[in-house]
């Protein structure tokens, strides 16, 4: 089991990403995930969605936001489970046009 990532490494990805500095958050979001938090799983998946310092890329948002529904926390699960299906239908979408 990996060792329990303090709250505040979340807190700091998220104070960088609100900074539109991504490239820093998505440091300190990759340091919360090796810890497994599902909350940092999660920001790295809606980065990869997005495209936020990242090339936009629907594939890794729900490799990452499959693994934060794994994460163990239910409130982090409910919200990768809505989030891949918006995911799922605006590809579904896009496939359509």
């Amino acid at each position: 089991m990996p060792p329990r990532w303090p709250a505040s490494v979340d807190c700091t990805g998220v104070v960088w990403a609100r900074r539109a500095i991504t490239a820093k958050a998505m440091q300190w979001y990759r340091k919360g995930a090796a810890a497994g938090s599902g909350s940092a799983m999660y920001d790295i998946g809606a980065l990869y969605r997005y495209g936020l310092g990242v090339p936009q890329d629907y594939a890794k948002a729900i490799k990452w936001l499959k693994r934060a529904e794994a994460s163990g926390s239910p409130s982090t699960a409910a919200m990768a489970r809505k989030t891949i299906v918006k995911i799922r239908s605006a590809e579904a979408a896009a496939g359509g046009q």
